[in-house]
């Protein structure tokens, strides 16, 4: 069984608890927050960057989560 994640949107400060699988986009649906995404989810326009704590419970960087990330952004 997989367990829980926590992740906390700012600046609301609000945390919630999710199984591991699912989007940051679906997350905050499922709790009712609005994530900024001027592309409409297509992962082109960089707006919803998060920081990840445990890199073990995300998956994979894709191509174009690099393009928007700095080096130093990345683990």
């Amino acid at each position: 069984m997989k367990k829980e994640i926590t992740v906390k949107f700012e600046p609301l400060g609000i945390r919630v608890s999710t199984k591991p699988g699912k989007t940051i986009f679906e997350i905050a649906k499922d709790n009712g927050l609005a994530i900024r995404s001027e592309c409409g989810r297509r992962d082109v326009c960089g707006k919803c960057k998060i920081i990840i704590h445990n890199m073990k419970v995300v998956s994979e960087l894709t191509e174009n989560e690099e393009k928007h990330l700095a080096k130093k952004e990345v683990p």
